[in-house]
């Protein structure tokens, strides 16, 4: 399986359910999403793909305030899953949708 190391092993912090932060590395977090939480996009390319990209807000121990990371993957399940990429946004997270991180990054993935 290929993942790109600089973010998989990052650190980030999440807020839990009951408001609790945790700090979990974001590799572990991907595994710990459902298949619900990702959402297939479809990339028109000479030989159409999809991908499944899950988006999250998460702090980083180092930076000030939330940004937004995606997952991004080339099956429906992590498991099942040979190519993974993690990328992260300073961009406001109302416009960072599943569709919006494919646009933005499809040159480097």
């Amino acid at each position: 399986m290929r993942q790109r190391r600089t973010l998989r092993e990052r650190k980030v912090i999440i807020k839990t359910e009951s408001d609790i932060e945790v700090e979990i590395r974001l590799d572990e977090l991907a595994k710990s999403l459902s298949s619900d939480e990702f959402e297939e996009v479809h990339l028109k390319l000479e030989q159409p793909k999809s991908v499944w990209v899950a988006t999250l807000n998460a702090k980083l121990s180092r930076l000030e305030g939330e940004r937004t990371f995606a997952i991004v993957m080339n099956a429906s399940s992590i498991e099942e899953a040979t190519d993974i990429d993690y990328l992260i946004t300073n961009v406001n997270s109302s416009k960072v949708t599943a569709q919006w991180v494919i646009t933005t990054y499809s040159q480097f993935l």
